[in-house]
């Protein structure tokens, strides 16, 4: 179980989730306190873009674990425990199968910011209309878990105190399977 999250202000880079636990077996991606996860620090991503070059801000970009997690060759289940905005939607959207608590909240804040997100459209398009896409990059609104499932961001919603147990639940499903 990797854990993770910047809700501490630490940064939280995908890259600090301890990506060689989420390999190992029992391949779920969680977070820790109030926030699954909420990306790499916009304010730093937007500190490279006022710098003068408008390419640096493409240095910042940090997609080498989302590349991991939809590659790797078991199932990986996203537990969203909480906040999931700019990088944590990314995270999410890159497992397997992504499990929310019904207080998560998904956001593509890099908008708010003025930043555009490199990776969210071509994530994303296949999972959203062209049309829903759009306007949550353009305004960094923030949905709740029911409105994520209902667009396909996210497999399933459960109550807050059922998310570990429905966890479970789908990797003794998976294990079935395999």
């Amino acid at each position: 179980r990797a854990r993770g999250n910047d809700a501490d202000g630490s940064g939280g880079r995908l890259s600090d989730l301890g990506l060689a636990r989420l390999l190992s077996p029992g391949n779920m991606l969680t977070g820790t306190g109030r926030a699954f996860a909420t990306g790499g620090g916009l304010k730093e991503g937007r500190g490279r873009v006022e710098g003068g070059d408008p390419l640096s801000f493409y240095a910042f970009v940090d997609n080498h674990p989302w590349a991991e997690f939809r590659q790797c060759p078991k199932v990986v289940i996203g537990a969203v425990n909480g906040l999931c905005h700019a990088g944590g939607v990314i995270a999410a959207a890159s497992c397997d199968i992504t499990i929310a608590a019904e207080s998560a909240r998904f956001a593509l804040t890099e908008g708010r910011v003025g930043l555009a997100d490199a990776v969210a459209p071509s994530l994303l398009s296949s999972r959203l209309s062209l049309a829903k896409l759009k306007y949550l990059l353009f305004t960094g609104k923030e949905i709740s878990a029911t409105e994520a499932e209902r667009i396909g961001l996210v497999t399933e919603v459960v109550p807050d105190d059922e998310l570990d147990r429905r966890v479970a639940e789908v990797v003794g499903e998976v294990r079935r399977t395999s």
